[in-house]
């Protein structure tokens, strides 16, 4: 089970102890130098939309909780973007 989210978060490092459902109604926009920190095996489900307003020098980033030298591929379960009938495009 993972936790509702919606909304704009901006400029801050955000701390993901559970998955998170963005649930097909919502929206949920990254802006620049934001870092979404997941715990182990936690992941980001996405039937909504997500938006990633990253710039140069200031991107959005999705990573693990771990310290940098101990990151590692699979420490965290990823972006998880489920079909529904309302999904037109995905870019980036």
């Amino acid at each position: 089970m993972g936790y509702p989210l919606d909304g704009m978060v901006d400029g801050v490092s955000v701390y993901v102890p559970n998955t998170v459902k963005v649930p097909a109604s919502i929206s949920l926009t990254i802006g620049p130098n934001t870092a979404i920190l997941f715990e182990d095996e936690v992941g980001l489900e996405v039937k909504g939309v997500l938006s990633v307003q990253g710039e140069a020098g200031a991107p959005g980033q999705f990573t693990s909780n771990k310290e940098g030298g101990s990151k590692s591929v699979g420490d965290w379960k990823g972006i998880s973007i489920v079909s529904t009938p309302y999904m037109k495009s995905v870019s980036g």
